[in-house]
């Protein structure tokens, strides 16, 4: 694994989500090689997402049912 995709997964995973985590994202898969901007963007900005929604679920929250 490169140092770059390392910080990748370190900023991923950082609790709580840094504010610029888009801007720091994009910045570190420009320092990936060309042909590796692509897949790691899509791969990446996904995971990215998905952190950011677990971090925003809070399992103690009120819930509501539904009675369909």
């Amino acid at each position: 694994m490169s140092d770059v995709t390392q910080q990748i997964m370190d900023l991923i995973n950082a609790e709580p989500l840094p504010a610029d985590a888009e801007d720091r994202l994009s910045e570190l898969i420009e320092q990936l090689p060309e042909e590796d901007q692509d897949m790691a963007r899509a791969t990446w900005s996904e995971a990215l997402f998905m952190a950011r929604q677990s971090a925003d679920f809070d399992p103690a929250a009120r819930t509501v049912e539904l009675d369909l």
